[in-house]
C-alpha cells in the first residue's frame, strides 16, 4: 500500500480532473439525467475563503498560492478561494477551482466556470442561481450569450434608476449599457458586444418576505427566466434551492484540509 501511495505522487493531477469531468459529462449529456426540475438542472455558483492547513507545502505550491516566503515557524495562515458550480438537486460538483484569495474575484471565476461547462454540456437546459456577490451585468450577459438561464439575488441599489419605473413586482426592465457599466468587464469580446448593443432586457422580481420576528423585507431577483414557464412563486422556490451550495463548498474545503 505504501508503494502505491508513493507512485501516485508521480501522476499529474490533471488526469483526475479529466476523469471527473468525463464522468460528470456522461451524466449531464444524457436526456434522462437525474435531478431535473421541470426539465432543467438547477445549479448554484458560489465561492468561499478557506484556511489551508499549515503543513506539508512544497515551494512550488507556496508560489502558486502567492505566498513564497511562508514561515512554518510562525502562526501564519495560507488562505485560498474555493469556487464551484454545483447541482442543487444531485449534489454533484460540475466544475470547481481553488486559487489565491486576492488574485481573482468571484464573478471572474464564475465566468471561467461557465466557459468550462459550455464546452462540456448543454447549458440551454440549466438554471444557475447566485447570491448578491454575483450581481454583475457581465455575468448576466454571459448567460444570455450562451443561451443559459440565471437567477441572481440583487443588492438594494442594483439597477435602482431603472427599477423605480416598475409598475408591478415582476416585470421586464430595460438596462442601459454604457462605459461605466462595462469598464470592469473581464471578457473583452463580451464588453465589445455589450457596448454595441447598448441595452439589454432583464426580468426583475421583487418578493416580499417576513423574518421570524415578523419584520417584512424585500428580496430582489434578476433573471432571464420566461414568464410563461416560471411564476413569481417559482422564482422564490428556485432561489431557495441554492442553499445546498453551502454544503458543497464546506465539503470541498473540509476534504482539502484533511488531505
Amino acid at each position: 500500500k505504501s508503494n502505491i501511495s508513493q507512485r501516485r505522487k508521480l501522476l499529474d493531477h490533471v488526469c483526475y480532473v479529466d476523469m471527473n469531468e468525463d464522468f460528470i459529462d456522461g451524466i449531464y449529456n444524457d436526456s434522462e439525467r437525474p435531478g431535473l426540475y421541470r426539465g432543467y438542472s438547477i445549479l448554484a455558483g458560489d465561492t468561499s475563503i478557506c484556511d489551508a492547513p499549515n503543513i506539508g507545502y512544497t515551494e512550488k505550491q507556496l508560489k502558486e498560492l502567492n505566498n513564497p516566503h511562508f514561515n512554518r515557524l510562525r502562526k501564519e495562515l495560507i488562505r485560498f478561494r474555493a469556487s464551484c458550480i454545483a447541482d442543487t438537486q444531485t449534489d454533484f460538483i460540475l466544475t470547481a477551482t481553488i486559487t489565491n484569495s486576492k488574485k481573482i474575484g468571484e464573478v471572474e471565476l464564475a465566468m471561467q466556470h461557465l466557459d468550462n461547462l459550455n464546452q462540456r454540456i448543454d447549458m440551454t437546459n440549466t438554471i444557475t442561481t447566485y447570491d448578491r456577490g454575483y450581481d454583475a451585468l457581465e455575468l448576466m450577459l454571459k448567460h444570455k450569450n450562451i443561451n443559459s438561464y440565471f437567477l441572481i439575488r440583487l443588492k438594494a441599489d442594483d439597477f435602482i434608476n431603472e427599477r423605480k419605473y416598475m409598475k408591478t413586482n415582476d416585470e421586464i426592465i430595460n438596462i442601459t449599457i454604457n462605459r461605466i457599466r462595462t469598464q470592469n468587464f473581464h471578457d473583452e469580446e463580451l464588453k465589445k458586444q455589450a457596448r454595441e448593443k447598448r441595452s439589454t432586457e432583464i426580468r426583475i422580481t421583487e418578493i416580499e418576505l417576513t423574518t421570524k420576528t415578523g419584520k417584512k423585507y424585500t428580496e430582489i431577483l434578476a433573471s432571464n427566466l420566461p414568464f410563461d414557464k416560471f411564476t413569481t412563486s417559482d422564482l422564490k422556490e428556485l432561489y431557495n434551492k441554492r442553499w445546498k451550495i453551502e454544503t458543497n463548498l464546506d465539503r470541498k474545503s473540509t476534504r482539502l484540509n484533511s488531505s
